[in-house]
């Protein structure tokens, strides 16, 4: 079987999922594209509106949000994805302006929450609890002043 064009290679990979510039450059470059190839390949496809570096942005946001990740671990998330530092650093700011991560933080803590009594538990045992609950919550990257106010309006105290 003949190999398809990078023309053809970039239509088929973007019929299958969205990626960014960089990292269906590098999934040519894998299967041994001229460099050239690839640039036009690439440019043709955004000129067309196929590679979307905002539309996939946004999508990916998106997919985070419902995972229940706060927005301090986006950058880091989708810079595994391949988005370049500077389009996350204009883009960014304004796509999770639109998200409640409050509403987040809260359903996190209060399913935390119910799997233990609080209010039966002694002092020390609270305060471990509640330590390990702001610890979940920090490592999926949602704000301190975010988790205090989840764990306030879940009724949830250190004492």
């Amino acid at each position: 079987m003949p190999k398809m064009s990078a023309k053809e290679y970039v239509v088929y990979s973007l019929s299958r999922q969205e990626y960014t510039r960089r990292k269906l450059a590098q999934r040519m470059r894998d299967r041994e594209y001229e460099s050239v190839d690839i640039q036009e390949a690439l440019d043709w496809a955004e000129a067309k509106g196929y590679l979307n570096a905002n539309r996939h942005l946004e999508r990916a946001v998106q997919q985070l949000y419902h995972k229940q990740y706060g927005h301090k671990i986006f950058r880091h998330k989708l810079m595994e994805k391949g988005f370049e530092d500077g389009t996350l650093r204009e883009l960014l700011p304004d796509i999770i302006a639109e998200y409640d991560f409050d509403r987040v933080a809260l359903e996190l803590v209060q399913k935390s929450a119910k799997a233990v009594d609080f209010d039966a538990m002694d002092d020390m045992t609270r305060q471990r609890t509640y330590g390990k609950i702001v610890d979940k919550l920090a490592r999926r990257g949602f704000a301190f002043d975010t988790i205090n106010r989840a764990m306030r309006a879940a009724g949830l105290s250190r004492k």
